[in-house]
C-alpha cells in the first residue's frame, strides 16, 4: 500500500502534467526558451565589404545544453538536442525574442550533441541592429537565447532525474524531447545553473538593477502603497512573495534584474497565474486603488 506521502507526490505530478497539457492545448504559439547559461555568448566581428555590403558578422554559442527558463513554467527546462530540428540555416536573429525588433539573420546553425552554435550577419536596417553593434563596440557582453516550438515535453518530478545531453538533471524539471528551432535572440540576461548572473559591473545599482522591494514593485505596477486598504495590501504582498520565489526558483539574481526586465518578467508571471486559474488582482469587492499619477 502506498504511503500518504507517496500519494501526495503522485498528485503533484499529475497536477503538473495537466498544467503542461493545458499549455499545449491553449497556447499555439512558440514557447520562448530563454537560456539561463553563462556560457551562452555572442561575438561580433569587424565589418567586411563596401557600402551596402558592409555588414557586421556575429558568432553565437546559443545554448550549451543546460537549464533554461521557460515562460509560464514553474520549473526550469532542458532541451534534448538529439530531438531538436532546424528547418533552414537562415533564421531570424532578434532582440529579446521580439519579431518586431529584428537584428539580423543566421547564415549557419549547428545543432551538436551538447550545444547549439550559430553564425550570421547583422542585416537589420533599424535602430535595434545599431543598438547591438554600438553596445557591443562599447564592451557590452550580449548573451544568446533560443526560441523554439516544443513538440514533446516530459516532466521529471522531484526526487527523480533524467540523463539529457550527456548530463544528469534532477527534478523538478521539464525535458523538451522534440521541437523545432525557429529563431535565436540577442539578450542581456544570463546566468549559470547555480544562479550566478553575468553582470556588467560589480553591483546591481551600477548597471540598472533594481532592489526588489515590495513598495517599488507595487509602484512599477502603477499602485501607491499608501492608497491601498488592508485587504489589497495582503493580496499584493502575497503575490509579491510568490513572484520573488518564482524568480529565485528560475535561477534569476533578483538584485541584477533591471526595471525593463522586471516589467517583462511580471507579465510572464501573471500569464502563468492566469493559466493556473489564480487571480492576478484582488477580488471584485476589493478593487485596487487607481494607478498613481
Amino acid at each position: 500500500m502506498k504511503t500518504k506521502q507517496q500519494r501526495k507526490a503522485e498528485r503533484r505530478v499529475r497536477r503538473k502534467q495537466r498544467r503542461l497539457d493545458r499549455l499545449h492545448a491553449d497556447h499555439g504559439d512558440d514557447q520562448v526558451l530563454t537560456a539561463v547559461d553563462a556560457e551562452s555568448s555572442v561575438t561580433l566581428e569587424a565589418a567586411e565589404g563596401d557600402g551596402a555590403e558592409k555588414l557586421r558578422k556575429f558568432k553565437m554559442a546559443a545554448y550549451k545544453g543546460g537549464r533554461l527558463f521557460v515562460a509560464r513554467f514553474y520549473h526550469p527546462a532542458v532541451v534534448e538536442l538529439t530531438g531538436l530540428r532546424v528547418k533552414k540555416q537562415q533564421l531570424a536573429a532578434l532582440l529579446n525574442h521580439d519579431f518586431d525588433r529584428p537584428v539580423g539573420h543566421t547564415t549557419r546553425v549547428s545543432i551538436e550533441a551538447r550545444q547549439i552554435t550559430a553564425e550570421g550577419v547583422v542585416s537589420g536596417a533599424n535602430e535595434h541592429a545599431r543598438q547591438v553593434i554600438e553596445s557591443s563596440a562599447a564592451g557590452f557582453p550580449w548573451q544568446a537565447s533560443i526560441g523554439m516550438r516544443m513538440d514533446k515535453v516530459d516532466f521529471i518530478a522531484e526526487g527523480e532525474s533524467a540523463e539529457v545531453n550527456g548530463r544528469t538533471f534532477k527534478g523538478p524539471i521539464y525535458v523538451v524531447r522534440a521541437g523545432v528551432l525557429n529563431e535565436i535572440s540577442f539578450t542581456p540576461v544570463g546566468g549559470d545553473e547555480d544562479g550566478a548572473t553575468a553582470r556588467v559591473s560589480a553591483s546591481a545599482d551600477q548597471h540598472g538593477g533594481i532592489a526588489m522591494k515590495f513598495e517599488q514593485w507595487l509602484k512599477a505596477k502603477g499602485f501607491d502603497l499608501a492608497t491601498l486598504n488592508a485587504a489589497q495590501k495582503t493580496f499584493f504582498q502575497a503575490q509579491f512573495d510568490k513572484y520573488t520565489a518564482w524568480l529565485k526558483a528560475s535561477h534569476f539574481d533578483v538584485a541584477a534584474i533591471t526595471a525593463e526586465q522586471n516589467t517583462s518578467l511580471c507579465a510572464m508571471f501573471e500569464s502563468q497565474l492566469k493559466a493556473d486559474g489564480q487571480p492576478v488582482a484582488p477580488p471584485a469587492n476589493n478593487p485596487p486603488a487607481p494607478p498613481a499619477p
